[in-house]
């Protein structure tokens, strides 16, 4: 028996797995397409309507699916999951139509606001594909988490693959036979979602059921809304840099910057994918008793920085090859800045550990606290770095704000879970990190190819020998995360 459940552990961790990768090359390749055939002004001004179709798509989608996701096992328990699954999608029917029909009313009356906003970048053609793409993106999301919750791995994986390589042939299809430019790119965005969200439906067409519960709406609205103000902050202290840069740099910077944010959000998603595995985990951990729950996140956190620096650092050393590969002449020479967005990144990261005791006791507000405060820090450091002309240190300012949300988020985890979550742990990782990236900064102009691989290979080497002796000494936790 205990054979049998770990080749089946086995198999869903292969096969997640499997998902991540065709995500990240999708991106990578999308990433790839974008250079090659646009020019670096338009690249930049590409990434800046992407993110602000995610931002429409956070906005309206209130963080119902993370309520969804906290009283998933609950009702499961109730037997009555497809009930919880209904009513969510039922409120996405609802707001998803009205949020379309707000955008549109909005992009008919408050052009001269978006102008403002974008400049002479403002295109209201780029806009229509991200005002019809927030309902098919939220219900294609519900549907998606909801095949792995219920720990249908295979059917997750072959339509998060499928949706994949499917958004890159559209985009083949629009950009190059049918030279859609930029404008096709995010068409093509919109339409796999659609199409993955009708074979969604149809894989959980047996889970919708004719009765709905409000009680289980205002619950996940009541464990999510507050939240939402925290997912726009994240938002803010991912993104914003862009718009700042926009308008304080030239445009050719712009592309450049947005390259290496779209090359270092690849790269990552090595850590990000333990999500996948570890937020069911901690779903199921909240049943437990409070004391293995501490135990359990002190050994997580550990483990993840660890790996994390070791993600880092083999990264840093990797990237003049990653840009000599994927990127065009133009971007090649940016590669020292790669390492800047990999930290914060990393950071990032690691509050899906971090914001767990206040998800414990519900007391999501602390977490909304944390992250609107590190946005805030954030948006001021862009701008005061932008009005001296000094793009490292936008760069920097990512690194400011996730810095601030994490040191946050671990007191507000103490409070309400009394995790210890060594502070010595993350000053350590932290110092490790800080002291590299000043490296490169201070050598920034000085520093030749080769001695820029001497300074990383030995961060590398020490950050390796780290994570091979927490390794070894936490397999137990590693096994209970997977299964």
């Amino acid at each position: 028996m205990t054979s049998f459940a770990n080749k089946k552990v086995g198999f869903e961790f292969i096969v997640y797995g499997g998902s991540v990768v065709s995500n990240g090359l999708s991106i990578l390749i999308l990433t790839i397409i974008y250079a090659k055939f646009f020019t670096v002004e338009v690249f930049g001004i590409l990434g800046v309507y992407l993110v602000i179709g995610m931002l429409c798509n956070i906005f309206f989608e209130s963080q119902a699916i993370s309520g969804f996701m906290r009283n998933y096992y609950h009702a499961k328990q109730e037997r009555n999951e497809s009930i919880l699954l209904t009513s969510i999608i039922l409120y996405y029917l609802l707001t998803g139509v009205g949020a379309m029909l707000l955008l549109w009313i909005c992009l008919s009356i408050y052009q001269s606001g978006l102008k403002a906003v974008l400049g002479y970048h403002f295109y209201i053609s780029w806009l229509l594909p991200i005002v019809f793409g927030v309902f098919p993106s939220q219900m294609y999301e519900i549907l998606l988490l909801n095949l792995r919750l219920e720990g249908q791995c295979l059917a997750f994986a072959s339509v998060s693959i499928f949706q994949s390589f499917f958004v890159i042939l559209i985009t083949l299809a629009l950009v190059t036979k049918l030279d859609c430019g930029a404008e096709g790119a995010l068409w093509a965005v919109t339409l796999s979602k659609l199409v993955c969200l009708l074979i969604c439906f149809y894989l959980n067409r047996k889970r919708i059921v004719r009765k709905v519960s409000l009680a289980y709406v205002k619950s996940s609205l009541a464990y999510g809304l507050p939240l939402l103000p925290a997912v726009i902050a994240g938002w803010v202290i991912s993104n914003q840099s862009r718009f700042i840069v926009m308008n304080y740099f030239s445009p050719h910077t712009l592309g450049v910057y947005s390259f290496v944010l779209r090359i270092g959000a690849i790269i990552l998603l090595a850590l990000q994918s333990i999500r996948f595995v570890w937020e069911p985990y901690l779903l199921k951990l909240f049943l437990k008793e409070k004391k293995e729950i501490i135990a359990s996140l002190e050994k997580a956190l550990k483990l993840y920085l660890a790996l994390g620096m070791f993600v880092f650092f083999l990264a840093s050393i990797l990237s003049p090859l990653i840009f000599d590969l994927f990127g065009t002449k133009e971007y090649q020479a940016e590669y020292r800045y790669l390492p800047v967005v990999m930290f914060a990144l990393l950071w990032q990261g690691s509050l899906m550990i971090l914001n767990a005791g206040a998800s414990w006791r519900r007391w999501t507000y602390l977490n909304t606290v944390a992250v609107v405060v590190g946005g805030a820090a954030s948006l001021a450091a862009s701008w005061l770095f932008a009005k001296q002309h000094e793009i490292y240190g936008v760069y920097v300012s990512l690194v400011l704000g996730y810095i601030i949300v994490v040191l946050l988020s671990r007191f507000f985890s103490a409070l309400c879970l009394k995790v210890k979550q060594s502070f010595s742990n993350i000053l350590f990782y932290l110092t490790l990190g800080s002291s590299y990236l000043f490296m490169l900064f201070y050598l920034n102009k000085q520093m030749t190819l080769f001695s820029y691989y001497m300074v990383t290979s030995v961060y590398l080497i020490f950050s390796f020998s780290i994570a091979c002796i927490l390794f070894f000494k936490n397999k137990k936790i590693l096994n209970n995360i997977i299964s």
